[in-house]
């Protein structure tokens, strides 16, 4: 819908970190006021409340036009799957978000018990995700522009980097107080990642396989990655104790954004820039409220010469497509901008 309505993917987030904000600490202080009355924390108040609001947001959602990209192949879902497992650097891309979804579970899961140890208050539980989300506000609402200026594999590997920081400083703090500057980081590992995630998969997707290939990696993320963090990180902390597990995820972070700086500088970008030399730059590869579409008619006759030089079907299929169409940017003439997503 984005890029439909040629949106800006991070100020449509940022509302929703906004409510995060605001109902975190909110819902910290109706915690300690349920304890003041009654002895001990009521949390069916909260969910009552969150309940009410999911209610209204499917009636709302209910109102908007929501589709998807259509295309021959996205009804075929093995076909779909196949073509996406045969792209190396969108198979290790997704390996990538796996990790990082498995650190990001593992502090969604134990990172308030943690600070439940060194005696934190519901108040200061639900401080944490209203400073973070503040912090992250600035960052959502020029999040495009930075992704566009550093490309979204740097994004992620910024985001393993701020993983492997909050780790560590977590592993050393005696006052739960102290755990609000490394949650600022949430800015980089949560927000900026998830904006370079949809970037990345709008510019590395083949056509018609975009929702395909979004699902893939938010259920990677969000539901596998998380899921690893939960178990793993409980056996590791049974096995280990807190802060030793703390400070072991935090080194497998760093090992993992360097490794995949490292892979993607002397390989993967390789990959990536050949396929976007032969499909060119699509709409999808930059979602931008600034871009307009530049339509950009390539010579019919070089088309011709390279599909008699060609005996593959698929690639004529490639040539014809994209004989005409609208991009946001000039394929090859950009000057002074990154020429892709990644």
């Amino acid at each position: 819908m984005v890029k439909k309505h040629h949106g800006d993917l991070g100020k449509q987030r940022l509302f929703g970190v906004i409510g995060q904000a605001i109902c975190a600490v909110l819902a910290g202080i109706i915690l300690d006021w349920t304890v003041v009355g009654k002895g001990y924390p009521d949390y069916s108040i909260t969910f009552y409340l969150a309940d009410g609001m999911f209610v209204v947001t499917v009636l709302l959602m209910s109102q908007l036009d929501v589709g998807v990209e259509e295309h021959s192949e996205a009804t075929k879902l093995l076909t779909s799957i196949s073509k996406l497992i045969r792209l190396v650097d969108v198979d290790i891309f997704m390996i990538m978000m796996l990790l990082l979804g498995t650190c990001w579970g593992f502090l969604e899961s134990f990172l308030f018990v943690y600070l439940t140890e060194l005696e934190a208050s519901s108040y200061l539980l639900g401080m944490t995700i209203t400073f973070a989300s503040i912090i992250g506000i600035p960052f959502l609402y020029v999040s495009d522009v930075i992704v566009r200026k550093i490309g979204s594999v740097n994004v992620i590997v910024l985001a393993f980097l701020a993983y492997c920081i909050r780790f560590f400083g977590y592993s050393f703090i005696w006052d739960p107080w102290l755990s609000l500057p490394f949650e600022a980081l949430e800015a980089v590992t949560v927000h900026m990642m998830a904006v370079a995630s949809s970037i990345y998969c709008a510019a590395a997707a083949p056509p018609g396989l975009l929702a395909t290939l979004n699902g893939a990696v938010g259920s990677f993320h969000y539901s596998f990655g998380r899921g690893v963090g939960s178990f793993a990180g409980g056996i590791m902390m049974a096995n280990f104790g807190t802060r030793t597990t703390f400070r072991i995820l935090g080194a497998g972070a760093g090992i993992c954004g360097v490794a995949y700086f490292l892979l993607h500088r002397f390989y993967l970008a390789k990959i990536e820039k050949h396929r976007l030399r032969r499909k060119s730059t699509k709409p999808a590869i930059i979602i931008s409220e600034e871009a307009g579409p530049i339509t950009i008619k390539l010579d019919l006759l070089d088309v011709d010469e390279k599909r008699n030089n060609r005996s593959s079907s698929d690639e004529e299929e490639d040539d014809v497509e994209d004989a005409a169409m609208d991009y946001l940017f000039e394929p090859d003439g950009l000057k002074g901008r990154r020429l892709s997503a990644f």
